[in-house]
């Protein structure tokens, strides 16, 4: 008798391999079933899980970045006025160097942003304080319009100069400045009236705008102190189709 093909169906059902298990969806396939490289959903939720807890902290040290660099390296403004047209124009964002005077001094012909002076506070609104104040502090990092107290002009001539305006032309020192930066070179609307002459102090500095008929500078307001000035403008940014280095 012949010993195979004679398997009763007792001993096939006895020698037969248990049934798979089918595993669920959301179940962790074992390390060695799965693709390379292949996150399980766990591993997927506890990563996902960690960025939320760490975005936070993120966001925190991206904001001290951002300060840091606002206070000691560049800062973007806002032109709000007419004062330094057409070299600036209302709605124009400048970047200001807030170190390039650590290591020189304002030189005739800077750009420079300064903390408005005194005499010229009084038709400017209240500077914001408290949550206000904190906002716009943040408008004014961006470059946004805000209710910054600080000018923008030209530094014209520095301690020890002797600064006068007659015949609608700028002298420093007697000599006639030559400006190809104003706005209006025709000396019947220029509206630019005698001034001076008058010496700038040891430690200060003349400043005005390049729209002479329309601006409130130091022919009104006095010399400006050098520890005033926030930074150099060095570049005009915005709008894309003016974008500018000085």
């Amino acid at each position: 008798m012949s010993l195979h093909g004679r398997h009763s169906a007792k001993d096939t059902a006895q020698f037969s391999p248990p049934a798979a298990t089918a595993a669920r969806p959301d179940e962790d396939e074992p390390p060695g079933q799965r693709p390379p490289g292949e996150k399980s959903n766990r591993q997927k939720e506890e990563s996902g899980l960690g960025f939320l807890r760490e975005l936070p902290i993120l966001i925190l040290i991206a904001f001290v970045i951002a300060i840091v660099i606002k206070t000691f390296v560049v800062q973007a403004f806002y032109i709000p006025s007419e004062s330094m047209q057409n070299t600036l124009l209302v709605n124009d964002r400048v970047l200001v160097s807030k170190f390039i005077y650590k290591f020189r001094d304002p030189r005739p012909g800077d750009i420079v942003v300064f903390v408005a002076p005194p005499a010229a506070t009084g038709s400017l609104p209240e500077a914001p304080t408290g949550i206000s104040g904190f906002f716009n502090s943040l408008k004014e990092g961006l470059g946004l319009p805000s209710s910054q107290r600080d000018f923008i002009k030209r530094v014209v001539a520095v301690g020890g100069d002797t600064v006068q305006v007659k015949d609608n032309a700028l002298y420093v020192n007697k000599v006639r400045k030559d400006e190809p930066y104003l706005k209006d070179h025709n000396p019947a609307t220029m509206g630019m009236g005698d001034y001076g002459p008058t010496k700038v102090p040891k430690g200060q500095l003349f400043v005005m705008g390049d729209n002479r008929s329309n601006s409130d500078d130091s022919r009104m307001f006095g010399t400006i102190a050098k520890s005033s000035v926030l930074g150099q403008a060095f570049l005009r940014i915005w709008p894309v189709n003016r974008f500018h280095f000085f």
